[in-house]
């Protein structure tokens, strides 16, 4: 008998036997390490006054019970409920309650206290997690929608040129990848630009790319390609010596053609990316080796490329997201050789069934893989 008091007295645990009223028959020793009440202080009624003081405690016991009498067929039942101790301070116990044959009441409660702090701590850190991600879902819908705002509708390449499509698949909600179109009486210039990474990182250097396009060729009227892509690294380089949000290693390639409207003469400027035509045969005007912004020593030559169209001569300009796209039978790159492989199949079809044609293909490539990068082709037809 002796050793079965010191058991109880040392258990974590608090034992409770109440009879079929919900009066407290019997508590185990061990109440008076965990709760600083003495056994006889919470037999009887005063375990509900003492433990739950501020609540209705004939509403309480009324509750306790209804619930062990639906859970008789069950064989017990389980519960989870603060207890008030004698220090002021209250702790969680998870109550194991069944009833024995003689209608008897057992409840075993163990100290959950800590491990209902570490929920509520838990519950506080994915509320402030979810209040961050609304916040940045918040700043992402913003970015798009001024992206949206930046990039002009993709009619504008059909009404400019006998026909034309444009692919452009972000990512993410915002892109790395974006386009770029103006005409005057003269000229029309076509730009398709990959800024390094994507998201918003990428969509910041968009931004400030979109912005010095718009003052070079617009504002100050530079009219050669070469000479644009000059005066854009030295904006971007300027920008990012400005700017902690952009770092040196920030940059962009770009492909950029101004078409002369009257002599269906083509300028081709790039750093980094190519333009590709279908004039009777596929050709590659290939860019320089320099990206725009990144800081290199050596001095930056963007050469540029001269060619006379025809009626019917098409041309392109992309970023690398659909080549670089993961996919096919070995998991593999699209790579560009398979992009001029099928822009020249796809020759004879309008620009749209072009389009549509190409975008089945490189789905069908992808399969499964999660999409690279960004992806930016426009498809323009003199």
């Amino acid at each position: 008998m002796n050793n079965i008091k010191a058991i109880l007295n040392q258990i974590n645990n608090i034992i409770l036997l109440l009879d079929t009223t919900g009066k407290v028959q019997y508590v185990s020793p061990s109440v008076k390490n965990i709760l600083g009440y003495s056994p006889d202080e919470l037999l009887g009624d005063q375990w509900w006054y003492k433990t739950n003081s501020g609540a209705d405690i004939k509403e309480l016991k009324d509750l306790v019970l209804d619930q062990l009498e639906r859970s008789v067929r069950l064989g017990g039942v389980q519960s989870e409920r603060p207890v008030e101790t004698s220090f002021g301070s209250s702790k969680w116990f998870l109550w194991n309650t069944s009833i024995t044959n003689d209608g008897m009441i057992v409840s075993i409660g163990t100290d959950i206290t800590e491990k209902k702090k570490k929920e509520v701590e838990l519950a506080l850190k994915n509320n402030l997690l979810s209040e961050k991600n609304d916040e940045i879902q918040d700043s992402l819908d913003y970015a798009k929608r001024l992206q949206e705002v930046i990039l002009p509708d993709a009619s504008v390449f059909q009404n400019a040129f006998s026909d034309a499509f444009l692919f452009f698949s972000p990512k993410d909600k915002v892109s790395g990848d974006f386009y770029w179109f103006y005409e005057n009486d003269e000229s029309i210039f076509v730009a398709a630009v990959d800024c390094t990474g994507h998201g918003v990182p990428g969509a910041l250097l968009s931004v400030v790319g979109n912005s010095l396009l718009r003052e070079i060729i617009i504002k100050r009227e530079i009219k050669s390609p070469g000479k644009i892509l000059a005066e854009l690294d030295l904006g971007l380089t300027e920008a990012m010596s400005k700017n902690n949000e952009l770092k040196a290693r920030d940059g962009m390639d770009i492909a950029l053609t101004k078409f002369i409207k009257e002599t269906n003469e083509l300028c081709f400027a790039g750093a980094y990316r190519p333009c590709i035509l279908i004039k009777n045969e596929i050709q590659e005007l290939v860019g320089s080796k320099y990206p725009i912004g990144f800081y290199i020593t050596d001095e930056k030559v963007f050469d540029e490329v001269k060619i006379q169209l025809q009626k019917g001569d098409r041309f392109y300009l992309f970023s690398d997201g659909i080549t670089d796209q993961f996919g096919g039978p070995d998991d593999k790159k699209f790579k560009k050789a398979q992009l001029k492989d099928l822009l020249l199949k796809s020759e004879n079809m309008t620009m749209n069934e072009q389009k549509d044609y190409i975008q089945y293909v490189f789905k069908n490539w992808q399969q499964g893989n999660e999409q690279t990068d960004d992806v930016l082709l426009i498809g323009l037809e003199v």
